[in-house]
């Protein structure tokens, strides 16, 4: 059956048109906005190399990370339904006076800086240098992973961790006197770290009450520092679940 122009058959199709016109303008158009979405999950094991160390001693770490991508009108509404999903405003992930590639060069710069405290912060724990350690996470930046590579050097380098069979994942700045601070995205690191099957999850304490609103069933442990970090994951562990 075909519509005749004039005939409501036909109304109904161009508005139906017009309605599909604009769902595609929706999608296709840029808003200035970026949807957050929970990121790849990487286990450290194998992405955190310490020499004489054994990386499949006691249970595993995971580094869990944020997604960024630009936002059409139809990406930012489509983030209302998803809780996993946070819509910003550029400012809000790249400062003003920064270009995209001085962004991303400052966010390289971070992680090597993370890299580098979590050998301080695991020497210092250890008592001992742990020497060379090699760090191999592709192209993933930023700080937000310095406090996991500090419990992963110390796991594998027989200073403790979580017992076999336990995952933790977790995210925090570490500072090089060990003390760990907030960064952001932990809706979407704990929705990456839950379908990525962690048990635990460790934040700086200041984020705890993010964590634990984003949480469906992941434990939260919440800590200052490294050294607080590994005993509450050792209490944890050895609490019945």
């Amino acid at each position: 059956m075909i519509a005749r122009r004039g005939s409501p058959g036909f109304a109904r199709l161009r508005w139906l048109a017009v309605l599909v016109a604009l769902g595609l303008v929706a999608g296709l158009v840029p808003t200035g906005l970026y949807v957050l979405k929970p990121g790849p999950v990487l286990p450290l094991a194998g992405a955190v190399i310490v020499p004489g160390g054994d990386p499949a001693a006691g249970g595993r770490y995971l580094m869990v990370t944020v997604r960024a991508d630009r936002a059409t009108a139809l990406v930012a509404l489509a983030a209302a339904f998803r809780p996993s999903w946070t819509v910003v405003p550029r400012s809000a992930l790249i400062p003003a006076d920064l270009t995209v590639e001085d962004y991303l060069r400052r966010a390289a710069a971070q992680m090597t800086e993370s890299q580098r405290n979590a050998v301080r912060v695991a020497s210092a724990y250890l008592s001992r240098d742990v020497g060379a350690v090699r760090f191999e996470v592709g192209e993933i930046s930023g700080p937000s992973a310095g406090g996991m590579f500090a419990l992963e050097i110390i796991r594998q380098a027989g200073g403790g961790g979580p017992p076999p069979g336990v995952v933790v994942a977790g995210s925090g700045m570490l500072l090089p006197d060990g003390r760990l601070t907030r960064v952001g995205g932990i809706a979407q690191k704990v929705a990456a770290a839950e379908a990525a099957g962690a048990t635990y999850f460790v934040v700086p304490r200041e984020e705890a009450v993010a964590a634990r609103s984003a949480a469906r069933r992941i434990k939260v442990i919440e800590a200052d520092d490294v050294r607080e970090a590994l005993r509450s994951v050792a209490t944890a562990a050895e609490a019945p679940r």
